[in-house]
């Protein structure tokens, strides 16, 4: 895997590409019932989705994705209160979404980011204090309203996008100094 990463960093997509593929082969050559080892499975796969999409390849992406989601389901199941394992499932889905939106798939990508937000509703009762979480609850909101944007669901989107812009507005109240959230807040007011 860091590897894979260090090829990804110097510009060498190909080479990364084939040593994520090398881990999950190797990955499967290990009994599953690890968490650990599944974890790593998991990252593997996350990481092939996301190369194949960087190097515009999202039809590539697709089977990866879903093996992701399905790894990230089986880790819920071993452990359902661990929010690290819920979160894995919410990022399998943006990146779902974020294929089908390339492939131009609008209700695809608005199926998925709708799973996403309800995986980050979640997560945001799970951690209710954590600011994290209310982040990537906005950022699901600003995915869907891109989605529904493109889908020709105008409500739909000016919904999400207030809903985006709520959240990080909230978020921007409480801590003034992150200027990540004002980033965010500028990007959704913008939609």
């Amino acid at each position: 895997m860091k590897q894979a990463t260090a090829h990804y960093n110097d510009r060498e997509a190909e080479q990364a590409i084939a040593m994520l593929h090398r881990a999950v082969e190797l990955t499967e050559l290990v009994p599953d019932e690890d968490p650990l080892v599944r974890r790593q499975a998991y990252q593997a796969y996350y990481n092939l989705v996301d190369y194949y999409f960087e190097t515009d390849r999202p039809d590539n992406a697709k089977p990866y994705c879903d093996k992701a989601i399905e790894l990230s389901k089986a880790l819920q199941k071993t452990d359902p209160g661990e929010s690290e394992w819920v979160r894995l499932t919410s990022f399998s889905h943006r990146l779902t979404g974020r294929v089908a939106l390339a492939q131009e798939k609008w209700g695809d990508a608005l199926e998925q980011f709708t799973a996403m937000l309800k995986v980050r509703e979640s997560l945001v009762d799970l951690e209710p204090g954590v600011a994290r979480r209310k982040q990537e609850l906005g950022d699901a909101h600003t995915w869907i309203g891109e989605a529904a944007r493109k889908d020709g669901q105008l409500d739909k989107a000016l919904k999400h996008d207030a809903e985006a812009c709520a959240i990080f507005a909230s978020l921007m109240e409480a801590d003034p100094g992150m200027f990540d959230y004002a980033i965010r807040l500028s990007n959704a007011e913008l939609r």
